[in-house]
């Protein structure tokens, strides 16, 4: 049996849940922001800091972010507040580095960053992939764009985007972790259940004896188990066999 890692409990109802109910599985993303090039309505929704940089439109439908000073460190920096702890934050952003130089860097604290990427001159300045789990657990995230070009400002940009393209130039989604809820007085137990790991639902009066009330097979998909009970104590824990 897999130990049991975190406890619940709510007036007289304590729930014991698995550390299997907090793996990642796919699903839908709880929370998702992006846009179509910087100057979109809501390109500023996040921004928390602007340090010598420019929105700037070549004119032809290409736009960006740009240095406003050649030669000289620029950086744009987002604070993105999330209403639960997160589970998993992916991100798509992209740096152009002609001549300069371009990092991405993340944070839970706008204090302590994280390295995502380094842009190769003339090539990869992309970021596309899921945060590292360091980064995940809190109610924020802060992402920062540092870049600085040399020879003209154009040669350093971040979130190039062509109008002719229709995929977001910024995207980040995150999932919350899952949270277990009750209702009384039927007690309804709800979790994500992993695909085929089978669960098996326990209660208990004083949590030294316990007694099977059901056993759950696992289809991917959250899962309700209803218990109607008259007890003034019953308590309830989720263990995988």
């Amino acid at each position: 049996m897999k130990c049991l890692i975190r406890l619940f409990t709510l007036s007289s109802l304590t729930f014991l849940i698995t550390n299997s109910l907090w793996q990642a599985s796919a699903q839908s993303p709880d929370f998702k922001y992006g846009f179509l090039n910087v100057f979109q309505t809501n390109a500023l929704d996040y921004v928390v800091e602007q340090v010598n940089v420019v929105r700037y439109d070549e004119g032809n439908g290409v736009k960006y972010w740009k240095p406003a000073v050649d030669g000289t460190p620029a950086r744009v920096t987002l604070r993105i507040p999330f209403s639960q702890p997160t589970r998993q934050i992916s991100l798509n952003a992209y740096m152009s580095i002609y001549s300069g130089s371009g990092t991405l860097w993340a944070s839970t604290n706008g204090a302590d960053w994280t390295l995502l990427k380094t842009a190769i001159l003339n090539g990869d300045g992309a970021y596309e992939s899921a945060l590292p789990t360091s980064l995940t657990g809190g109610k924020e995230i802060w992402i920062q764009a540092r870049i600085q070009s040399s020879g003209s400002t154009v040669f350093a940009q971040f979130l190039r985007h062509d109008d002719a393209d229709t995929n977001q130039v910024f995207r980040l989604t995150a999932n919350f972790n899952p949270s277990l809820s009750i209702e009384v007085a039927a007690i309804r137990l709800r979790w994500f259940a992993e695909t085929n790991v089978v669960y098996q639902v326990q209660w208990s009066t004083d949590l030294q004896s316990w007694s099977n009330l059901a056993s759950i097979l696992g289809l991917g998909s959250e899962t309700n188990l209803v218990d109607w009970t008259d007890r003034p104590r019953k308590l309830y824990r989720i263990i995988i066999p």
